[in-house]
């Protein structure tokens, strides 16, 4: 028998954030490989305060198979919990329930159903996210025998992508719990701008389709399930190159531009103007994000709280004339951009597609290369941008860096969901250089000196 796991520092943190029994246990490998039965990392987490923790982990030294990635959750709701096997048992995969002990030190045990006065605990392959395990089950049974999958990503109750092979050759397959449509609508709507983005197509189902989904995808497809052919090398994040990076640019100016103000398609023999897509991006509350944030790291609470009061009247104001919103990728960065040997570029994911001011993707995408330490593919994408844009949308250097910062701020507590070990050093971090973007560093390191934080 070995005794519960005293999480240390920033796991400890989660734990308490998370103020769920039992989530020492699931931030800990070690009782987590105890409670599974074999070892594994964990490698992300979702958690809603007091009332859920899930952890997705991996089985160390195992391949990228399906049946090596999974999840294990603390549900405070009995109903849910009660709902996640049932759906199971309807897909046919197994889901497998332990008992935690009530205090968080002590045995971690694994029982057919939850003991008294235990904490219950579900465990599955990435095949039972209760979520996706629907769609998963008809995608199996769509997709037939002889298919070889891998998982690329996997974000539990969110999606799962995969590479799947046949004989026929490699596909990309995305299963959202959000749905297809976003992303399909978008995906359209780009082609006709003209945009160098990766297609997109339905799954078609061996089975009826219920009239509530078919109500949102084309006859027979499965809702929120889509599939890509297998693309380039790689995307920019993983293979960089600045001319890749500059043609992103290209691109990215081409779509502002033509979307906005109903421009028309580049079909020379089209004749229509091309519609929106889908609404517009959700407004940016600088204060709520700082506020978030403040609860993972209170330490950073007066720092945030700042940086909060000084982005909001800089994200707001009017555009200039003719520079008003327009459709934006809604989270551009170098893992959106597929890339070629040939430095040939295919956008993807535009399932957060929608309208705002241009700035917001120019931030973004900044934003995500100064995290990666990655100044080239900065410079050369700002460089292709504005070669295309020219002097039909100046965007102002000071809009740009307040949604660079506000990016920043958006993406402060990654570290913290992808289990970092040091996530609130990156945290603080992140923090630091969105100060720095609205040229509150200097007053930051002041207050810090007199605060002696």
């Amino acid at each position: 028998m070995s005794a519960g796991p005293e999480p240390h520092g920033d796991r400890r943190r989660i734990a308490e954030l998370a103020g769920v029994p039992g989530a020492a246990n699931l931030l800990d490998d070690a009782a987590l490989s105890e409670l599974l039965d074999r070892p594994v990392r964990a490698r992300y987490l979702r958690m809603k305060e007091g009332h859920s923790l899930v952890v997705a982990w991996q089985t160390a030294g195992a391949g990228a198979e399906p049946e090596a990635h999974g999840w294990t959750a603390v549900l405070a709701d009995a109903d849910k919990r009660g709902n996640a096997l049932r759906r199971a048992e309807r897909a046919g995969v197994p889901l497998r329930e332990h008992t935690l002990p009530s205090q968080e030190r002590g045995t971690v045990r694994a029982d057919a159903g939850a003991a008294a006065g235990g904490v219950p605990v579900l465990s599955g392959s990435a095949w039972a996210d209760p979520a996706l395990v629907r769609q998963l089950a008809r995608l199996r049974a769509c997709a037939g025998p002889g298919i070889r999958w891998e998982v690329l990503r996997f974000n539990p109750r969110r999606r799962l992508v995969l590479r799947a092979e046949d004989s026929t050759g490699v596909r990309a397959i995305r299963i959202s719990a959000e749905g297809s449509a976003a992303l399909s609508e978008a995906t359209r709507q780009w082609q006709r701008l003209g945009a160098p983005v990766l297609s997109v197509e339905p799954v078609l189902s061996v089975e009826p389709v219920q009239q509530a989904e078919a109500a949102a995808t084309p006859p027979g497809a499965l809702e929120g399930v889509t599939a890509s052919p297998w693309w380039g090398i790689g995307d920019l994040a993983a293979h960089p190159d600045t001319r890749a990076a500059e043609a992103a640019g290209a691109a990215i100016a081409e779509v502002h531009l033509r979307a906005r103000a109903g421009a028309r398609t580049p079909d020379p023999g089209a004749d229509r103007a091309v519609p929106g897509v889908g609404p517009a991006l959700p407004g940016a509350e600088p204060a709520h994000l700082a506020g978030g944030i403040a609860k993972a790291v209170p330490h950073l609470r007066s720092r945030l709280m700042r940086l909060g009061e000084h982005l909001a009247p800089r994200l707001a104001g009017a555009s200039p004339a003719g520079r008003g919103p327009t459709q934006l990728h809604g989270d551009l960065s170098p893992d959106q951009i597929l890339v070629d040997a040939a430095g040939r570029i295919r956008i993807i994911d535009l399932d957060r597609a929608g309208w705002g001011p241009p700035a917001r993707d120019l931030g973004a995408w900044l934003a995500a290369c100064r995290l990666q330490r990655s100044p080239t593919l900065a410079s050369a994408f700002m460089h292709g941008y504005q070669e295309a844009a020219a002097a039909r949308a100046e965007v102002s250097a000071e809009k740009i860096a307040a949604w660079e910062a506000f990016a920043l701020l958006q993406r402060a507590l990654e570290p913290m969901r992808g289990l970092a070990a040091d996530w609130c050093v990156q945290a603080e971090e992140r923090v630091r250089l969105a100060e720095e973007r609205l040229g509150l560093a200097e007053a930051a390191a002041t207050h810090r000196e007199v605060s002696g934080s």
